[in-house]
Parts: C-alpha cells; sequence; structure tokens
C-alpha cells in the first residue's frame, strides 16, 4: 500500500456514526458500496459536490456518534481497533451510555476484527432513520451488548462527513477550506481531520 494511501486510512476510518449510515436511494448494491461516495454532482465541482453529499447524508440514519479506527502505525502487524471518539449530547449513543474511549467491537453480531474499517465500511452505510443497531462494546474487559435507534443526522455529524469526502475526492485543502466556512463538527482526535 502506497504512503498515500496509508495516511489516508484514518480519514477514512473515521465514521462519524452518525456517519451516514445508509445507502444511497434506489441502488442495489448496497452491501458492496465504498464508504466514500462520489455523487454525480461532484464531477461539477464542489459547491454542487457538497449540496448533493448534504441530500444523500441528510436521509442516512445516525447514532450521532464518531468512530475512528486506531492502530499503532510503528508495529508492522498494529491491532485494528474501533474507538468511539465523539458522542453528540442527547443522541441515541448518549442515551445508551455509551462513552468516548470506548471499543466496538461487533455490530449487530458481527466482529469487527481482523479488520473493523472494511466491516464499518460494509454494515454502517445501510443504517436507515428508525433503524435498531447493536453495539457489542468493551467495557474493562468485558463484552456488553448495547442497542440503539438510528435517528435523523445531527448538522455537526453531516458537516464532518462532507468534510471527509471532500478530503477524499478533492484533497485536504479544499476539505479545510470547507471546515473553515461551516458551523461546529463532531470533534474527533486531534490530526484526524488535519492529516488525510
Amino acid at each position: 500500500m502506497s504512503p498515500y494511501r496509508l495516511r489516508l486510512l484514518p480519514l477514512l476510518m473515521i465514521l462519524v456514526l452518525g456517519l451516514l449510515l445508509a445507502s444511497a436511494p434506489g441502488t442495489s448494491s448496497a452491501q458492496t458500496r465504498p464508504y466514500i461516495e462520489r455523487p454525480e454532482a461532484c464531477s461539477q465541482g464542489v459547491e454542487p459536490c457538497i449540496a448533493a453529499l448534504r441530500e444523500l447524508r441528510s436521509q442516512r440514519g445516525s447514532i450521532a456518534a464518531g468512530i475512528h479506527v486506531a492502530f499503532d502505525r510503528d508495529d508492522p502487524n498494529p491491532v485494528r481497533r474501533a474507538i468511539l471518539v465523539g458522542v453528540i449530547p442527547g443522541g441515541p449513543a448518549d442515551r445508551a451510555g455509551l462513552r468516548t474511549g470506548e471499543e466496538v467491537v461487533a455490530i449487530d453480531g458481527e466482529r469487527l476484527a481482523p479488520n473493523p474499517g472494511r466491516v464499518l465500511e460494509r454494515l454502517l452505510p445501510m443504517l436507515e432513520i428508525g433503524d435498531t443497531v447493536a453495539f457489542t462494546m468493551l467495557r474493562d474487559g468485558v463484552e456488553e451488548v448495547v442497542e440503539m435507534k438510528a435517528i435523523e443526522p445531527p448538522e455537526a455529524v453531516i458537516r464532518s462527513n462532507i468534510y471527509n469526502h471532500l478530503a477524499v475526492l478533492f484533497g485536504p485543502e479544499e476539505a479545510r477550506r470547507y471546515r473553515a466556512s461551516t458551523g461546529p463538527f463532531l470533534e474527533l482526535p486531534p490530526g484526524s481531520h488535519d492529516q488525510p
């Protein structure tokens, strides 16, 4: 894998679990779709792309939390873990008692190891508003299943997801310009947004 792709990995894995979380309307291959989508409007430039992503993401289910796939970059065989990095107060994840720093080990019974990013990319985009999803959390060495109902995505989640897409589709500078021109984001670890 190229060094550029390795630097993109953390950005791609920031599944702002509100991260939008369902297949595009009218598609039949939701289970095989990549997480980073490219609406047709994105070929027309940044502004049409932002509008198309906003419309698409507003229709997806969200638990109002963010997940970051963490690993030791210096380890030749790193263990990847899905860590909660942001929980919006009052959202489904918050109401279910999820807290920043906890590890997600399974979703709807499907284990995330050994490659949580791939499993998250496949499962989360299918979540629709009103769906119930079960997260298995690792808490003090014990696994605990927590169920949540997906809601309409909060604005901070939509903004964070648009930012992630712009960084991949148009580059980090364009994503930073978008961030500077908008309101609050779901905050993630330092460097997650700024170093694709």
